[in-house]
C-alpha cells in the first residue's frame, strides 16, 4: 500500500482497526500490557466507557487503573470499581485517528478474519508508510507565514526559518492550530516558546471566566512574537490517517528546537 492510498481509503483502515481492539482478550491487570505505543478501550460492567491511545500503554493504563480518569462523558470513573476489564492493541500508525473514529460506546460491524489481517499488514508497512509522507513533504514548497493556506481539516505542519525546520506538530484542524500561532498567545505553545526561549519575555498569567490560567504578553511583545514569525516559513500536508505518528518521525529526524523533547506519557 502507497500512502496516497491508506490517506484516500482511511475510513475502512480504521473499521479494521477499531474491530481489532474490540477483539483483543479482557485485562483486569496493568502488569499484562507492553510499553509500547497503542490504543486501548475501558469497560466496566461489559460497557465501554473510555477509547484511547498512549505512547507507553503499559503505564497509561496503569495510570487509568490506579487513578481516576474521566470517561467519554466528561464524568469521573474509579478505577478500583470492580468489573473494570481494559482491551488493547499495539498500533504503530492511525492511533490519534482510531481515538477519534467514534464514541466509545458504539459498536464497529464485524469485519472478517481477512479485513482484519489488513489492519495487521498496515502496521507491518507503518515505517515505509511514513517514509513516504515523509518523502512528500519534503517535495512541497514553504510558503511565507502571511501567504500560509490551510484548510480546517486534520493534518500535519513544519515551521522553517530559512531552510531549518525549527517546529513540528500535527493538528485536527490545520487552520485553527496555524491562526493560533499567529495570534492567540494563550493557545500556542509556539508562540510561548518564541517569546520565552528566543525573545527573553516573561509570559503573565491572565484569569477570566473562559481562560482561568490563560497567559499573555503586552502589546509590544506581541508584537515581537510576530515580527519574528514575519521570518518563517510554513509546509502543511493534510493526513486523514496516522498524522500523529508522522509528526513524532519528523520531530526525531529533524529535532527542531522549538519541539521539546519529554518522556511524559501521553
Amino acid at each position: 500500500m502507497r500512502w496516497t492510498d491508506l490517506q484516500a481509503n482511511a475510513n475502512q483502515c480504521l473499521l479494521y482497526g477499531r474491530q481489532a481492539l474490540e477483539s483483543s482478550p479482557h485485562y483486569t491487570n496493568y502488569k499484562s500490557f507492553e510499553k509500547r505505543t497503542g490504543n486501548f478501550l475501558v469497560s466496566l460492567d461489559s460497557q465501554v466507557v473510555f477509547l484511547g491511545e498512549s505512547n507507553n500503554v503499559r503505564k497509561r493504563v496503569k495510570r487509568l487503573m490506579k487513578e481516576a480518569s474521566p470517561n467519554n462523558t466528561g464524568e469521573v470513573l474509579s478505577n478500583k470499581e470492580a468489573g473494570m476489564h481494559v482491551q488493547v492493541a499495539y498500533n504503530d500508525l492511525g492511533r490519534k485517528e482510531l481515538e477519534e473514529l467514534n464514541s466509545p460506546d458504539t459498536k464497529m460491524i464485524q469485519v472478517t478474519k481477512n479485513e482484519m489481517a489488513k489492519w495487521e499488514t498496515l502496521q507491518a508497512e507503518s515505517l515505509a508508510l511514513l517514509t513516504q509522507a515523509h518523502q512528500n513533504m519534503k517535495s512541497m514548497r514553504p510558503c511565507e507565514w502571511t501567504m500560509r493556506q490551510a484548510d480546517s481539516v486534520a493534518g500535519v505542519y513544519i515551521i522553517f526559518q530559512g531552510n531549518q525546520p525549527i517546529y513540528i506538530d500535527h493538528a485536527a484542524n490545520l487552520l485553527t492550530d496555524l491562526n493560533d500561532h499567529s495570534n492567540n498567545t494563550s493557545q500556542s505553545t509556539f508562540r510561548q516558546m518564541i517569546a520565552r526561549n528566543e525573545l527573553g519575555f516573561t509570559l503573565k498569567t491572565q484569569t477570566t471566566e473562559t481562560s482561568p490560567y490563560g497567559l499573555y504578553l503586552d502589546r509590544a511583545e506581541e508584537y515581537a512574537v510576530n515580527h519574528y514569525l514575519m521570518d518563517c516559513l510554513v509546509v502543511t500536508m493534510p493526513v486523514t490517517f496516522g498524522r500523529l505518528e508522522l509528526a513524532e518521525a519528523m520531530v526525531k529526524y529533524y529535532a527542531p528546537m522549538f519541539n521539546v523533547k519529554s518522556r511524559k506519557i501521553t
